[in-house]
């Protein structure tokens, strides 16, 4: 899927750096989570990481996630470490009556 229809962010190589030297290798959260935010301004989004590959200083966020933000480029964004708790029930609902004659893998 690509990255810019997901919840997924593109981080510095330093951000990890920075993240392995502070939290041990046992402590370090799966996923990693992040809150970003402009710096300044209330709200924010959840995000996970796609890779920590984006030139130092900067964040690649999905569009979408910008217009959420009410962000354009240049922004000053906040990133933050996040824990969100798991989740412990999820109620489906089909979009038409043909989910119930799908054929059971």
């Amino acid at each position: 899927a690509s990255m810019h229809l997901g919840d997924k962010v593109l981080l510095p190589p330093s951000t990890l750096e920075t993240l392995m030297a502070r939290v041990p290798s046992n402590r370090m959260p799966h996923p990693m989570l992040f809150r970003i935010s402009l710096v300044g301004g209330e709200g924010g989004k959840h995000v996970g990481v796609l890779e920590f590959s984006a030139p130092d200083g900067c964040v690649v966020v999905p569009l979408w996630v910008m217009r959420s933000l009410g962000i354009s480029d240049g922004s000053q964004l906040l990133v933050e470490t996040a824990e969100l708790p798991r989740g412990t029930f999820a109620k489906l609902q089909p979009l038409s009556e043909e989910f119930a004659t799908l054929e059971d893998p």
